[in-house]
């Protein structure tokens, strides 16, 4: 009796399908030697699926999906194949499916940089991966797929969505489960383009008389300006024909432009345009000597103004009226609020009697005297101080140093004393005031 030996544990030859049509050509080679391992005096007869039966296994051996052929081993020595006796057993050849690994488009790998300001690009954006697998199997089943990144790295499957990643090439591996040396291989280039870099917000001030300005896109990166393109809105609205690096203008409003580089990544830069005019000072209008002291500035011109006292640097009110002003010499500013220019300062006397003076010497309330008077305004004014008797003490000048609180070099005491004002501008005032030692 012969042995038909196994050929391996399985009896089974696989391979993967080398052009996807489901045939291999299987190198037989070696076979016939496995099977009789070193008998003689043996025939061998293959018998195909279809029946064919064949002495000789052909080299190479043409299989369509899988096979399986009954390979028998027959004593020679009976002349008959039908009495002679032998062994046999069944060599399955199987042709295993060769994924594909499917490109997925471009589009959804290639992004532009997503940073809100362009002068902080990071080069990192999140892919949206949702239809990659569907892209790379491409209706196949029973595959694995895997994915490395640049230094090979193992990646999880499927990718995270969203996968958030910068430039570099990922490799696919899609594998057959059945047939784990069957695979394919793709490469994913994710690909993460710069947006123009530029200026994104500017506001630009035409002061009357002026009726133009010119703006621009702003390029900050030191790439040439032709290397873009661009289109201008006023308002949201498209400029026809307005495509150029720099436009002028003479309509206020606000200005967009897009700029859009080789890669068609694409960045907008915003320019308020704002038409303005200096004030003009015309007068002040001083409400004095009362328990409400008010300052009233008048201006002309187109702009919207605002107002500060004492201090250019503000703060600054909308109103042109003052109230609760103290008494004494003041200086008022007028600013443009779109930033033409700043008036000032502008000299206001609010007149003003103190209540009482401290003749001590400390340096603080020595002297009394009226307030808010200037060389310019009520100087020539004249007070008279009396006791509450009606005895003229004192006639004082209202730019001098004031009343010492003596009469011919002697100290009055702390009591009450009346004044009587005729002011240079016409006015009048009477009441008292308080020394206090």
């Amino acid at each position: 009796m012969p042995i038909a030996n196994n050929l391996n544990a399985t009896n089974q030859i696989r391979h993967c399908d080398d052009d996807h049509d489901g045939i291999y050509a299987f190198d037989t080679t070696g076979i016939e030697a496995t099977v009789l391992n070193g008998q003689t005096n043996a025939n061998m007869l293959y018998i195909r699926s279809n029946g064919t039966q064949t002495t000789t296994l052909p080299n190479p051996l043409l299989i369509n999906q899988n096979e399986i052929i009954t390979i028998r081993v027959i004593n020679n020595v009976t002349s008959s194949l039908t009495q002679a006796c032998f062994d046999e057993m069944q060599l399955e050849f199987i042709v295993d499916d060769l994924p594909q690994a499917f490109a997925v488009p471009v589009s959804a790998t290639t992004y532009c940089d997503d940073e809100a300001d362009p002068l902080y690009q990071d080069g990192i954006v999140d892919f949206d991966t949702t239809n990659f697998e569907t892209s790379i199997l491409g209706g196949q089943t029973n595959m694995n797929v895997y994915y490395f990144d640049e230094n090979n790295n193992p990646l999880p499957s499927p990718l995270p969505n969203p996968f958030r990643s910068g430039t570099q090439n990922v490799r696919v591996v899609v594998e057959n489960r059945t047939n784990t040396d069957c695979t394919a291989e793709v490469i994913l280039p994710f690909i993460v383009n710069p947006t123009p870099i530029m200026d994104l917000n500017e506001r630009v001030l035409i002061c009357h008389p002026n009726t133009q300005t010119t703006i621009d896109a702003h390029i900050l990166d030191g790439t040439p300006i032709s290397s873009y393109t661009y289109q201008w809105y006023l308002n949201g609205n498209l400029l026809v024909g307005k495509t150029s690096y720099a436009i002028t203008v003479v309509t206020p409003g606000i200005y967009n432009v897009t700029v859009t580089n080789s890669t068609n990544c694409v960045m907008s830069r915003k320019i308020e345009v704002v038409i303005s005019e200096a004030p003009t000072f015309d007068s002040i209008v001083i409400q004095d000597l009362t328990d409400i002291n008010t300052i009233l500035v008048n201006v002309t011109g187109s702009g919207d103004y605002e107002f500060a006292l004492d201090d250019i640097a503000g703060p600054y009110q909308s109103s042109n009226l003052f109230y609760q002003v103290p008494f004494g010499l003041h200086q008022v500013y007028i600013r443009d609020i779109a930033g033409c220019a700043t008036i000032g300062p502008i000299q206001a006397a609010v007149l003003g009697i103190p209540k009482y003076f401290t003749p001590n010497g400390d340096g603080f309330h020595d002297t009394w005297n009226i307030k808010g008077v200037s060389l310019q305004s009520n100087s020539r004014s004249i007070i008279y101080i009396f006791d509450r008797y009606g005895k003229l003490l004192a006639q004082i000048k209202p730019i001098s140093n004031g009343w010492d609180g003596t009469f011919n070099g002697r100290q009055m005491p702390s009591d009450d004393y009346w004044y009587s004002i005729q002011f240079e501008d016409g006015r009048s005032a009477k009441g008292h005031f308080a020394l206090k030692r």
